[in-house]
């Protein structure tokens, strides 16, 4: 009975254990699923973020590049005044002729156009009568009132449209301004772009692959049915929506980013899975962004995007590359998967405790119990550890097996008998004269031997043991004896951790190991190629040493108290390279302990450098004029606003120029456009010479300049600044062996006096800019009519 009990004891323990098992396993599973899921969230709204920003700087290169060439080129009297002759005619001949006056007038500027990615340049009369497309110009006079809405809104505003329209044979970024000549509406003039042209002229910024996906009752509004079936194609995510096949990268291999190239076959795949989870969400015109898995792991964000008439008309789709969710899916099977063999482990040994607890038991109140019994607790012990014992008796040759040998041997226990022969049969046969030899060795010598060899089981199939013997050849008859262990499962478990450690000596990620002091224990072949540092050089080193402090931004210091109290940290940071040059790294560090409760630290490195520079590059390209590199106009309004509220703050002064160039046009007209370029690139590099740096240059467009003077004392100050532009302008600009003359028209505005924003001050400086331009055409005409009489 007491017996008994204790098995009954002992099996209740096991439930128990087994259910908090079980318990704790599933909330750690849990937890592992959660994490995944955030990486994932993090993940998908990084991707759609990034689409959404690349959207924008798209779309302000675009606005700025068609606002460039409409005050440039457009608001002329040499193209105000056709488009007047022509609204206020009807005679056929002389639009002809007023059509080639003006294809004349801007047949430099078309290819310039073209090469900047633009799709239609296109003149209209009033009532969204087409007069001239530069790409067709033999069609014309068609009306696009009803197909167009940007047309009829800027027929019936007088104001400037812009967005995204789909049309009758492509789908484009329009920009419509209206044309006025001495204050009549005269027509229109279209500046629009392709998404093609989006990508081409920002391939260097791809982060993946791009598709336009358009409402299928837009393509059937407004879209020519002859021409749908060429420039459209059924999409596989949705149904509702057609590819716009003039923008896909699919149909265009050229434009497809080169890591990229596997995909275009892949995607119907990736729709395919995609299709049912994003049907209801593009229906309500959702910005989302989705993952998948197989064949390989892509983030796809989806950007709704409005037309002219406020509509959502298409979405831009992204498929972009997301290695690190499938490291971070494998990971989280790779913890599930150890996290059960830690419970199962646990699990046996605390059930291994008990049938110890449990023999011992027995061993207590069996003492009279038959040597059976005690044979049957070593055959379960030997059974637990893999481990048999043996024994050869000599001259006879009799051979002695356990259980557990003939398990080890692929046999049932008595299914052979055991011999000597027998035995050095299954041994391999490179391994098989070791084995003999060491036998023989111990039987003549009495020295025990230690042998590891391979065997063959019953199946064929190759085990390792370690074979051990003792002999006692002074007794009779002699006797050797020993045991046989299956190593087959250690040397598995070493060859998997030689594999892992192969693994990170050729990651091309950087990764490091610490105590829990945060001292370098270890890293891989590709962190000292990061840092620059020998590993050497490394260990024993506090790894927070290589970590560059930024100002605003988290410090070092502080990463590692996360990382102590929250156990992992991901995010940007800067490294220090053994040159002293700081490197932008994306980092993952993780702690790990040890089942005695040793803490470490493992941190993955990523380089982001070459992220950072387009990050950089899309920042400048969008707050920079294109030919003088000066700031634009976005930028000087950031640097204004910023003035004025420091000025404010401390009762200081902002002064602001408005500088317009007279005599610009005639150059222009009669040197050509290349001499005008270099007039303005020279005249934005002596305006540069004379400011300071803390002043602000900035081309506004065209030939007008604005400068910015940061916290001059008094007015006097600025009007000394003027004095020197004036003098510095006025000096000639040698080109070519010519002499360029220019005379600039200054307007002057002051903080406070003047107003206290931004745009106040624009205001009214270009009003003293435009009094004093006419002051000189006064003073001009004056001089002319002295020398007359």
């Amino acid at each position: 009975m007491p017996i008994q009990e204790s098995i009954a004891r002992r099996n209740a323990r096991h439930w128990v254990t087994l259910v908090l098992g079980l318990v704790g396993y599933g909330l750690l599973v849990l937890s592992f699923w959660q994490g995944y899921r955030e990486l994932e969230h993090t993940t998908t709204q990084k991707a759609l973020s990034h689409l959404h920003a690349e959207y924008e700087a798209w779309a302000d290169w675009q606005g700025l590049l068609a606002d460039q060439i409409y005050e440039d080129r457009l608001q002329r009297d040499q193209v105000t005044d056709i488009l007047a002759e022509a609204a206020n005619t009807t005679d056929t001949k002389r639009h002809s002729l007023l059509r080639e006056r003006l294809s004349h007038a801007l047949e430099d500027l078309y290819p310039r156009l073209q090469e900047k990615g633009v799709r239609q340049f296109h003149f209209h009369l009033p009532g969204a009568v087409s007069f001239l497309r530069f790409h067709r110009p033999d069609r014309f006079g068609d009306s696009l009132w009803d197909v167009r809405p940007s047309l009829r809104l800027v027929n019936e505003r007088k104001v400037p449209i812009s967005g995204f329209e789909e049309g009758r044979l492509f789908n484009g970024f329009r920009h419509v301004y209206p044309l006025f000549h001495d204050g009549e509406f005269v027509g229109s003039v279209e500046v629009s772009f392709s998404f093609r042209a989006v990508l081409d002229h920002h391939s260097e910024l791809d982060h993946g692959l791009y598709r336009l996906l358009v409402d299928r009752a837009l393509v059937r509004k407004r879209g020519w049915q002859e021409q749908t079936s060429k420039n459209y194609l059924a999409s596989g995510l949705n149904s509702q929506f057609e590819v716009d096949l003039y923008a896909d990268l699919v149909s265009l291999p050229d434009l497809t980013p080169p890591e990229y190239a596997w995909l275009v076959d892949s995607l119907p795949a990736y729709d395919q899975q995609l299709a049912s989870r994003v049907q209801a969400r593009m229906a309500e015109w959702e910005a989302f962004a989705l993952t998948v898995g197989q064949p390989r792991p892509l983030v796809v964000s989806f950007l709704p995007i409005q037309t002219i008439g406020g509509e959502w008309g298409a979405y831009i789709v992204r498929y972009e590359q997301a290695p690190g969710m499938g490291r971070e899916w494998g990971y989280l099977w790779f913890k599930i998967l150890f996290t059960g063999v830690l419970l199962l482990v646990a699990i046996v040994l605390v059930v291994n405790l008990d049938r110890r607890e449990t023999r011992f038991a027995r061993e207590r109140e069996a003492l009279l119990a038959s040597l059976q019994e005690r044979e049957q607790s070593l055959k379960e012990a030997q059974q637990l550890a893999h481990v048999g014992n043996w024994e050869f008796r000599l001259p006879s040759g009799q051979v002695q097996w356990s259980d557990e040998i003939y398990r080890i041997f692929g046999y049932e226990p008595g299914e052979i008998t055991p011999s000597y022969e027998r035995f050095l049969e299954a041994v391999h046969p490179a391994d098989r004269e070791r084995v003999r030899a060491a036998i023989e060795g111990a039987l003549t010598s009495g020295i025990p031997y230690n042998v590891e060899h391979r065997i063959y089981r019953k199946n064929g199939r190759v085990r390792y043991i370690q074979s051990r013997g003792q002999a006692e050849p002074k007794t009779s008859p002699c006797r050797l004896y020993g045991t046989v262990q299956d190593l087959t499962a250690r040397r598995k478990a070493e060859e998997e951790r030689r594999q892992a450690a192969a693994i990170i000596e050729s990651t091309h990620e950087g990764i490091m190991v610490t105590d829990e002091n945060g001292l370098i224990l270890r890293v891989n072949p590709a962190f000292t190629d990061l840092t620059g540092y020998a590993p050497d050089e490394l260990i024993d080193r506090p790894a927070s040493s290589l970590c560059v402090d930024q100002p605003g931004e988290l410090r070092c210091e502080d990463i590692w108290k996360e990382l102590e109290r929250d156990g992992a940290w991901e995010g940007e940071i800067w490294q220090k390279r053994r040159s002293g040059e700081p490197l932008p790294m994306r980092v993952s560090l993780t702690s790990l302990s040890s089942e005695w409760g040793a803490t470490h630290y493992v941190g993955v490195l990523t380089d982001i450098s070459s992220f950072k520079a387009r990050e950089a590059a899309m920042w400048r390209s969008a707050h920079h004029d294109a030919l003088t590199g000066l700031p634009n106009r976005v930028l000087l309004r950031e640097r204004m606003s910023r003035a004025i509220k420091e000025a404010r703050r401390h009762g200081d002064l902002v002064g602001l120029l408005y500088i317009d160039l007279d005599e610009f046009k005639p150059v222009n007209d009669t040197w050509g456009h290349d001499a005008g370029d270099y007039l303005l690139s020279e005249v934005a590099n002596r305006m540069q010479g004379v400011m300071r740096e803390t002043d602000t240059v900035s081309r506004l467009g065209g030939d007008e300049f604005a400068v910015l003077i940061a916290r001059p004392t008094t007015d006097d100050d600025v009007q000394t600044v003027v004095m020197k532009l004036r003098d510095e302008l006025g000096r000639a600009v040698v080109w070519r062996g010519h002499d360029l003359k220019i005379k600039p028209s200054i307007g002057v505005a002051l903080y406070p006096d003047d107003g206290e924003t931004a745009e106040e001050l624009l205001k009214v400086a270009d009003r003293a800019m435009y009094e004093e331009k006419r002051r000189h055409k006064q003073a001009e005409e004056s001089g002319a009519s002295e020398t007359r009489r």
